[in-house]
């Protein structure tokens, strides 16, 4: 019996709160921050979906409204371009804002990008951050990675996310 109650305590700090914060910090901060990054690259949400222009006219596959003719950064508006990647300012922007043992927030940092990054999300139906398929299977494997850990007397903040970077 005492073998049995040292092993439960052996995997009770494992998953202590200053591990799962970070784990939380170190590997799903940093994946979901790359996810939203990859999204900016693809010009897509998290289901795999373009986003779209909300106006009422639109051309290029309904990227861009019908008045849209040059960007911000001077470039002609055409067919090839995906919405708000002409600089890398906003995409560069997502981090981890704040974590704790229970949860982890990313989101853009800095006035500009926060009024942008809503804009995109609720008045043009862009959706740059949550869940979709894609990422809810990406978080997945991150968390199975955690049971397989625990199940194996690791702690959970000996897991190193893999360094794969969207730039």
């Amino acid at each position: 019996m005492a073998d049995y109650a040292r092993e439960c305590q052996r995997m009770k700090e494992s998953i202590a709160p200053a591990h799962r914060k970070t784990w939380l910090s170190r590997v799903m901060g940093e994946t979901i921050r790359d996810l939203i990054k990859v999204s900016f690259l693809a010009g897509k949400d998290g289901n795999g979906d373009l986003w779209t222009s909300s106006a009422a006219e639109t051309k290029f596959g309904d990227r861009f409204s019908v008045a849209y003719k040059i960007r911000p950064s001077g470039a002609e508006v055409t067919a090839d371009k995906v919405r708000l990647t002409d600089t890398a300012e906003l995409r560069g922007s997502y981090q981890i804002l704040s974590v704790d043992s229970s949860q982890v927030t990313v989101g853009p940092r800095g006035e500009r990008n926060k009024n942008i990054a809503t804009r995109a999300e609720t008045i043009w139906k862009n959706a740059i951050a949550g869940f979709g398929t894609f990422r809810e299977r990406i978080v997945m494997r991150e968390v199975n990675k955690v049971w397989d850990h625990f199940a194996n007397g690791i702690p959970i903040s000996r897991i190193r996310k893999p360094q794969i970077r969207a730039m």
